[in-house]
This record gives C-alpha cells, structure tokens and sequence, in this order.
C-alpha cells in the first residue's frame, strides 16, 4: 500500500509546471471598495450601465465582475501598472459568462493592450450560458512598466437585460501550462543502447539542468552524467525494469519512462 502511494506522488510531482505570476492585480476581482462598485484597481469609462460585485456565480475565488448594460458598451481598465518586455510572449486570459437569454452574432468581448508601436486587440462572439475561458497570447514590441489593459463587453442592441460576468483576468510570461508541456514532450526522447548506455536527445533550445531517476517504488537511483550538457548516462548499476526519468530544463520539466533490460 505505501509503494502505491508513493508512487501516485511521485506523477503528481513530476508533472506539474510552475506558472508565472499573475501581473494583473485584482484580476480575480475579489477586492471591491463596496459591492456596488467597480472593483479595485480598475476604472470603468461608461455612464450608462454598472459594475458589481457577484458573489454567487465565479470561476475563482469567491466572486466575479457583473457588468450591465444601458445605451452604450462598457469597458474596465486597468490602472496602468501592467510590467511587459519587448520581445517575450505573454499569456492573456480570462473567463466570461453571459446571463442573458437571446444571442445576437454581434454580441463581442474584446480585451486589448494600448501600444503606440504594436496594440493588441482580441474579440470573442457571445454564444452561450457557460462560463468560457479565452485564452490568447501577446508580445510587445516596446518596454513599459505601466501597460494598461481593457476589457470592453459590446451589446448588440443595448439593454439593461444584457448582462455579463468577468473573472479571473489573467497576464502571466510565457504560454500555457499544457503548451509547455506538449512542447516539451515532442522537444524531448530518451533511448539506451545495448551497452547500458542512456541518451538524451533535445531540441536546440532547451539547456539540461538536471535529471534523476526513480524505480517505481519511488526509490531515487543514482545517475552520473558522462557529458558535461547532462545528455548521457551510464546504466550499468540499474537492475533489469521500468524507471521513472525526470529531467528538467530551462523551459520546464517533464518525466519519461525508462526501460531498462
């Protein structure tokens, strides 16, 4: 029972990715000066409908944004303290959720960055009563530590009927945790050779920074690379059977199986 234990654990372990933080504050619209009210750390630019606090339907957390629509679309900012780099891809999500009853194909959710060298914009079609995840990604051309995002809910035809929900904003480095590990799985392969030998083949890009191997009781064996980018190993004290290889890199870790005869 221990031995099945320890090894659930160790999966667990080895295939989880860790993401980058969130840079946007209050993405997750918990913080609210009062529940009648945009939420903190965002400023609304519309006189004709409302912001407020939900507390009962939310992806994350404890509560999300409601916005209602008057004559007019309605938009959320972000107090421009967004930190982005020239040159490095960012993740933009979120989650929405429609409250009304009739959909219209021109009903749209747009999130967008203000750039002078290189905006961002990205609209979605309302279609259903679920909570949807939007998921897109962005690279600056410029440097700003105070990059302001927009959230801009567009009605077809205005009416204070037409409700929806915003939550869990999110702006983090690099792509999705189940792109890196994709990107990853195909960007690495192990083999041995007849002579107990282990190797490592990567793609270009990815840098070793270590690897070890456990038996599938969870017993760490010991691993001494013949080659100094870690890429190599000699197997000559492993017992015939299945392995579980971690090998981490710059852009993440992953796990593969090794076979050993």
């Amino acid at each position: 029972m221990k031995g099945k234990l320890l090894v659930i654990f160790l999966t667990f372990t080895f295939f989880s990715y860790a993401q980058n933080p969130n840079l946007v504050t209050n993405g997750g619209f918990e913080d609210y000066p009062n529940p009648n009210s945009t939420p903190n750390r965002w400023s609304s630019s519309s006189d004709f409908g409302t912001f407020n606090q939900n507390t009962t339907d939310f992806v994350e957390g404890t509560s999300s944004v409601e916005f209602t629509a008057g004559f007019s679309d309605l938009m959320l900012f972000t107090l421009a303290d967004i930190p982005l780099e020239a040159g490095k891809t960012y993740t933009v999500s979120y989650s929405y959720k429609y409250l009304g009853t009739e959909f219209d194909a021109n009903d749209n959710i747009e999130f967008s960055f203000y750039s002078s060298t290189n905006p961002f914009l990205h609209g979605i079609n309302i279609q259903d009563n679920n909570w949807n995840t939007v998921t897109t990604q962005y690279t600056p051309t410029e440097t700003k530590t105070d990059f302001e995002a927009t959230i801009r809910v567009i009605p077809a035809e205005f009416s204070s009927e037409y409700k929806v929900l915003i939550d869990d904003v999110q702006v983090y480095e690099g792509l999705p945790l189940s792109t890196q590990a994709i990107n990853l799985e195909n960007a690495i392969s192990v083999y041995t050779s007849q002579n107990k030998q282990l190797n490592i083949k990567k793609s270009a890009d990815l840098v070793i920074t270590n690897v070890s191997a456990y038996s599938i009781l969870g017993q760490q064996q010991k691993l001494t690379p013949n080659t100094k980018d870690l890429s190599s190993y000699n197997l000559n004290t492993f017992s015939t059977g299945v392995y579980i290889l971690k090998i981490t890199t710059n852009k993440g870790g992953i796990t593969k199986k090794l076979l050993v005869k």
